[in-house]
């Protein structure tokens, strides 16, 4: 058997699927295998051989449930067509390609088509970078570029790891639910007394009480009234103990 492609397909009721045993040695088409799995949540192709395969075209097509998923075992070194591969995979947001490698003539086109959750994308290859920006490229916020590493064997390896806008806001969002989370248990802690009837009517007592006692004072204080005469009286009234002098008059002598 060289062929497993619709493998899967229009199984819209599995949730998992753990294929990590499962020999693909020889197999060279897994065209549209998970076709359609709208409900499958979790996927385990650790193991997965594809070093022969050639054709992945729509493999996960509308799996709209996936969050993340690990091909970073993946050998593409002869797929030919990727077209449609990740398409209106709405719900993955970590997608790891680290080992897929991609020619000027690897047919890529919509491969990352309606993939809006996609935030963390991790690949070494320029061609699939390319074709991620055609599809979310408004959505790059900052892109990770490691320095290739050379190895042993003289290889080298670059991967670009990709994060958008969507990865920033799903990290403010966990700050402002453990904020929210916080509050609540502070707010457990703090445990206000209801204010009842009898409440309102000792405190409206009690201000009935202190306005009684400010009228009774103020009616002890009785203040006359100033007017002007008074004023002038004050100024004119004599010192007692001081005698006035009359003046001297001729006669008087």
């Amino acid at each position: 058997m060289t062929k497993i492609n619709r493998l899967f397909a229009l199984c819209s009721f599995i949730t998992y699927i753990d294929l990590s045993h499962f020999n693909t040695e020889k197999i060279t088409n897994m065209r549209e295998m998970f076709y359609n799995c709208s409900s499958l949540v979790s996927i385990n192709l650790s193991n997965f051989n594809t070093c022969n395969v050639t054709d992945m075209n729509s493999m996960f097509y509308s799996c709209s449930s996936l969050i993340d998923l690990n091909l970073s075992n993946f050998n593409t070194i002869n797929v030919d067509d990727m077209i449609n591969m990740f398409y209106n995979c709405k719900s993955l947001k970590n997608l790891d390609l680290s080992n897929f490698i991609a020619s000027k003539d690897t047919k890529l086109s919509n491969m990352f088509d309606k993939c809006e959750s996609l935030s963390n994308l991790v690949t070494n290859s320029d061609e699939i970078l390319d074709e991620y920006k055609k599809t979310n490229g408004s959505l790059i916020n900052e892109i990770d570029v490691n320095k290739p590493k050379k190895e042993k064997k003289g290889k080298s390896i670059s991967k670009y790891i990709i994060h958008t806008e969507n990865s920033s806001n799903d990290y403010s969002k966990e700050k402002n639910n453990n904020f929210n989370l916080h509050t609540q248990s502070v707010n457990k802690k703090i445990k206000l007394k209801p204010i009842n009837k009898i409440d309102t009517i000792n405190i409206k007592k009690k201000n009935n009480n202190f306005n009684l006692q400010t009228q009774s004072v103020n009616q002890n204080i009785n203040h006359k009234p100033v007017y002007k005469k008074d004023i002038k009286e004050k100024k004119t009234s004599k010192t007692p103990g001081k005698k006035m002098l009359k003046p001297l008059n001729k006669y008087n002598k």
